[in-house]
């Protein structure tokens, strides 16, 4: 099955050039296939990840690509972590929307990376899954139906994706959910817990998710200082 990149290739031989208009750590390609609004700027991005983001989290990743894509839009997706490289919708708010993408995103090529640290982690495993069964009473206390809903699945379900999303509603459950996750997104699965955990420890602050996921906020101090 080719990736994201062949397909693209294929179509457009003039990628290569396109390729060397810009690059993070002088290393990943950053390519614009589809223009952003005049609210984002690249090069400022970039600036910033750079700047806060170790160099080290980036191994596995071998480009960014900005634009539409039909994995994005099949998926109803800002952005995804494939193939090493990543792939962000050219439809961004502002130049914040592309930091926090492209961070969000690294956090899934890092679980990739360092599987080792993921896989049968039961201390994390367990702090999730004891937020989630909160949240489960919570929202049962607030009269929301959660009989149908596999509260103990680690993995990304989108029948549960969809209950938080549409049938709660993030504002909501932002009030609901303020002192187990460090966003409502966290609460989607076992990797979007991590991804969401990271996005906020370099980019936001560092201490809430210390306060509020102290075995996540321990990996992550942990990844920091392995090469």
């Amino acid at each position: 099955m080719k990736t994201i990149v062949e397909s693209i290739k294929e179509k457009n031989e003039k990628i290569k050039k396109k390729l060397k208009d810009r690059k993070l750590f002088n290393r990943i390609y950053v390519w614009e296939k589809d223009s952003v609004s005049d609210d984002v700027d690249i090069d400022k991005a970039l600036a910033i990840i750079v700047s806060k983001i170790p160099k080290s989290y980036f191994s596995n990743i071998e480009g960014i690509y900005i634009g539409q894509f039909p994995e994005l839009n099949k998926r109803n997706l800002n952005a995804l972590y494939q193939d090493n490289a990543i792939y962000i919708t050219n439809l961004l708010i502002d130049t914040e929307d592309l930091v926090k993408n492209v961070v969000h995103e690294v956090a899934h090529a890092i679980k990739e990376q360092f599987s080792e640290f993921f896989e049968d982690n039961i201390d994390l495993e367990r702090e999730f899954l004891m937020k989630r069964n909160q949240l489960k009473k919570i929202l049962n206390l607030n009269k929301y139906v959660v009989a149908e809903q596999d509260f103990d699945n680690l993995e990304y379900d989108p029948r549960f994706d969809n209950f938080l999303y549409q049938e709660v509603g993030y504002p909501i459950l932002h009030t609901l959910t303020a002192n187990l996750f460090v966003s409502p997104y966290g609460a989607t699965s076992y990797d979007e817990y991590f991804a969401n955990a990271f996005e906020h420890y370099y980019l936001n602050d560092f201490t809430s998710v210390k306060t509020i996921s102290p075995k996540l906020f321990q990996l992550i101090s942990v990844l920091e200082n392995t090469e």
